[in-house]
């Protein structure tokens, strides 16, 4: 049997990696849909054309501005509250933390060891941060975060 050319391969997994991408990094999912098993998708997904195919994907601006998004939107999360007919809006400070915690222990600030000493960060200091990451300078914002 002959080999596979060089940019066959990397077409492949080009091919397979938007695939993967696709059904949410599911395995079984992808299975189903190229009707095959999830012991084969597996083994094609870390065969290394695939593996560089990801790691590009993951570097990527497309991927960065998305969790930018994500984070804006779960730094600004609100819940409703419903007393006598009356629908409310109010900060949702629990799923706030949790988003601000998470990006605290992506961006190297916190370390969830217990014996690890612990900075504290300010609501200034998380939106210089979501700035940052935007490349837009802090004092050209014009919204607030509740």
């Amino acid at each position: 049997m002959p080999r596979e050319k060089k940019t066959t391969k990397k077409a492949k997994a080009r091919r397979l990696t938007k695939d993967y991408i696709k059904s949410g990094l599911n395995q079984s999912k992808l299975a189903k849909k190229l009707k095959t098993t999830r012991q084969n998708i597996n083994k094609k997904v870390n065969k290394p054309e695939v593996k560089d195919c990801l790691k590009k994907y993951l570097d990527s601006p497309a991927l960065k501005e998305k969790l930018i998004k994500v984070a804006k939107d779960g730094l600004g999360a609100k819940k409703f509250l419903v007393v006598k007919d009356l629908a409310k809006s109010i900060p949702d400070h629990g799923v706030r933390h949790k988003y601000w915690h998470d990006l605290m222990n992506i961006k190297g600030h916190i370390k969830d060891a217990g014996t690890q000493p612990v900075n504290i960060f300010t609501i200034g200091d998380i939106i210089s941060q979501i700035g940052e990451l935007e490349n837009v300078p802090t004092g050209k914002r014009s919204k607030k975060l509740d």
